[in-house]
């Protein structure tokens, strides 16, 4: 789907809370543009996840694919801000 008629999941998701149909768990940059009547609440415990890359056999030596992967090596170890 393309244009005004296509939504996020995360789109998705926010407009059930605003209906009251639940809650869910969101990524910070869908966070930067609630609906009205959605409240963002800092989880009780942290959540964590894994991020794998994929490339061909071979695309971890181009200089490109390394620059990307220590991109988010890099950003993996540092400290995460506090939620407000």
């Amino acid at each position: 789907m393309t244009g005004a008629a296509s939504a996020s999941a995360s789109d998705a998701m926010a407009s059930r809370a605003t209906a009251g149909a639940g809650m869910t768990l969101v990524p910070e940059l869908a966070a930067r543009r609630l609906p009205r009547g959605v409240r963002l609440l800092p989880p009780a415990e942290p959540v964590t996840r894994q991020i794998f890359t994929v490339s061909r056999l071979g695309g971890d030596r181009k200089p490109a694919v390394c620059v990307v992967l220590d991109a988010l090596a890099a950003e993996a170890a540092s400290p995460r801000p506090a939620a407000a």
